[in-house]
């Protein structure tokens, strides 16, 4: 199976370099639009040649310039969105953690009900005893995970002896 682990911190290591990656982009761009505007008459002047090379060196930059600030767009949306994919990770794993939680909370409270203790009873009156030693418990999930960090195949959550 395919390690669909989430890793929170990697994922903040990253952000710093996309971010540096952005505002490398962003200055690029803006210096290559004042490369733009700096391609003046008076240095080119008016003969016909340089003229058009002027105006084809200023249109290249500038050119350049609104194709790097495209690309600026895009980083800052893939930051964004990054941001709030992580943040709707956290938000996953704390609903799962807390559902994860109100099931356990149910099954106690059937586990600890008064119908429950009067069904033990009965069944005890029937010569049918269930006592705390009979049942092993359910290992946590630490418990299971070998050297590799796989889960084990220990088979049920809670095992019973014969």
């Amino acid at each position: 199976m395919t390690d669909l682990a989430y890793r929170h911190k990697k994922q903040e290591e990253a952000l710093p370099h996309a971010e540096d990656g952005g505002a490398a982009v962003k200055n690029s761009s803006e210096n290559t639009n004042k490369l733009s505007a700096a391609q003046d008459f008076t240095a080119w002047g008016n003969e016909r040649g340089p003229a058009a090379m002027r105006h084809s060196t200023a249109g290249l930059f500038g050119d350049i310039s609104k194709i790097l600030e495209e690309e600026n767009a895009l980083i800052s949306t893939f930051i964004t969105e990054t941001k709030h994919v992580m943040e709707a990770v956290k938000d996953a794993e704390w609903d799962a953690e807390y559902s994860f939680h109100k099931v356990k909370d149910a099954l106690h409270t059937v586990s600890d009900s008064e119908a429950s203790r009067n069904l033990k009873k009965a069944l005890e009156n029937g010569g049918y005893a269930v006592t705390e030693k009979d049942v092993k418990p359910v290992p946590t999930s630490t418990d299971t995970q070998g050297t590799t960090g796989a889960p084990s195949d220990t088979g049920a959550a809670t095992e019973y002896d014969d």
